[in-house]
Formats: structure tokens, C-alpha cells, sequence
């Protein structure tokens, strides 16, 4: 808060997207891999994926769905913010989204990037490429400004300013959301498989030059250690990998690492 003003009027929530129909789903992928030396053959296995799945992704509506979550818990604790979405790679792109808080008069806005795990392939990008969109609507709103300025009246605000929070990977109310999650599916399981259940974290995949220099490994072991602790599990009965083939070198790299990390903490636990 600045003195009995919200820092921010507004929260504009960061992320991916993803395609809505099976139309979108070349358009989107061209766009994520724009400048970068896919196989064709890579790229059309994905095409079959989304094929797989309907032609879309559920990311968009989920976002939307937390993003009127979010509108409405801000409305029932008395902050009247507006929630407005930009994706990356879909519509509502980020300068959409950033048009629609200038044309409100929002000028103080709270950017919330839907990745708690910070890299160069989520964070990096959504920052750079927000302030590219910023410096777009600066340059459109610049001869306006000037046409104005000749005539006296006051110029339309360039852009919105956008601040962001503090890494997220391991505030208590993430911890426990994903806890809840994994508690429920435990749950579900019966009695007798349940106490054999292996507990395996995955995560979106990256190459290792770029998880290592944003802390990307790091924060995803921290995370996976703070749940595991909250289902009462040991440093021996959870792991984590990634998912995707095309980067087993930074699974292997990593899945090394838990390992190295569990036998450092058992052997203090044994001291």
C-alpha cells in the first residue's frame, strides 16, 4: 500500500496459453517455436498430441476460471481490482491484455506469471516480452501525446506500469494447494497400495543451460521437499523427473541431484 492507496489497481494474470480448437493448434505452435531448429518430424508428433486431446488445451479455460476466482475473492476482502489474462502464445495476447488496462485508465498494475519455478523459458520471456508490448503501446500513444500537447489538452497515459512478486515457489499457501492435491489422490487409492505409492514430481522441461542459471532445479527441489514434508513424507519416498524425451539430459542431470540431495540428508538425520 502507498498511504491509503492499493500499490496496484489491478492484477493481470501471465501465462502460456494454449490452443482453444484444432485450427489454432499450428498457428500457436509456430508461434512457440518461432526461431528454433524443431524436427518436422518433432513438430508434427506434437500436432498428433493436441489431435490426441481434441485439438485443444484446457490451460486457457482454467486460467479464465482463476482469474474470476481470484476477481471475486479480491471483491469479498474489499479490494475492488480488475483480472485481466495475457497469454503468450494465444489470444488474449499481452499487449490485448494491456490495451484493455490502459483504455480502463489503469496505470499501476500487479503482474502475476503463472510459473512458480523461474527460468529463461518462462519468466525471462513473459518479462521481455511484456516490455516489448509496453514499448509498442508507448510508441503508438507518442504522436497522440504530441497532436494533444500542440492543442492543450492532457495526453492518454502511454502504458500501464507493471510490478511483479517475489519468487513463489515456496510460499506456504502453494505448498499447501499442491499438498491438498496430492493428499486427495492418495485418498483416493486404497489402503493397502497407498503406503506403496511412489511420490513422483514432474516439471516442465528445459535445457540445463537454461534451469541453471535462473535457479530452475533448485526452487523445483525446493518445492518438491516443502510438499513432500507436508504428506509426512522422508527424503527417501518421493522423486522427481521430466516428462519430456527430447531433454532426458537435464532428467538424468536432475534426478541425479535428488539423489545426491537425499543421501546428504540421511546421513545427517543419522548423526
Amino acid at each position: 500500500m502507498c498511504g491509503t492507496e492499493p500499490r496496484c489497481q489491478a492484477v493481470m494474470l501471465i501465462g502460456f496459453g494454449g490452443p482453444t480448437a484444432a485450427a489454432e493448434v499450428r498457428p500457436f505452435l509456430d508461434r512457440v517455436l518461432a526461431g528454433r531448429p524443431v524436427p518436422r518430424e518433432r513438430y508434427e508428433e506434437v500436432v498428433r498430441h493436441y489431435e490426441a486431446l481434441g485439438g485443444r488445451s484446457p490451460y486457457n479455460e482454467m486460467t479464465m476460471r482463476q482469474a474470476a476466482a481470484l476477481h471475486d475473492e479480491l471483491r469479498r476482502i474489499g479490494v475492488p481490482a480488475p483480472v485481466v489474462v495475457g497469454f503468450r502464445n494465444t489470444s488474449p495476447f499481452f499487449e490485448d491484455a494491456l490495451s484493455e488496462l490502459k483504455a480502463r485508465g489503469l496505470r499501476r498494475i500487479l503482474g502475476f506469471v503463472l510459473a512458480a519455478h523461474r527460468s529463461e523459458a518462462s519468466w525471462d520471456r513473459y518479462l521481455n516480452e511484456i516490455r516489448s508490448a509496453r514499448e509498442r503501446l508507448v510508441a503508438q500513444a507518442s504522436l497522440p501525446a504530441i497532436e494533444a500537447q500542440a492543442s492543450s489538452l492532457a495526453p492518454t497515459p502511454d502504458a500501464p506500469e507493471i510490478e511483479y512478486p517475489l519468487p513463489w515457489h515456496d510460499n506456504p499457501g502453494f505448498v499447501e494447494a499442491v499438498s491438498d492435491r496430492a493428499r486427495g489422490a492418495l485418498e483416493r487409492m486404497d489402503a493397502g497400495v497407498r503406503g506403496r505409492a511412489q511420490l513422483i514430481f514432474t516439471a516442465h522441461s528445459i535445457p540445463l543451460s537454461m534451469g541453471g542459471r535462473a535457479g530452475y532445479v533448485e526452487q523445483l527441489n525446493e518445492s518438491a521437499r516443502l510438499i513432500a514434508r507436508q504428506l509426512g513424507r522422508t527424503t527417501a519416498a518421493w522423486w522427481y523427473s521430466f516428462p519430456s524425451v527430447s531433454c532426458a539430459t537435464i532428467s538424468k542431470c536432475c534426478m541425479t541431484s535428488t539423489l545426491r540431495r537425499r543421501e546428504s540428508r540421511a546421513k545427517q538425520e543419522s548423526r
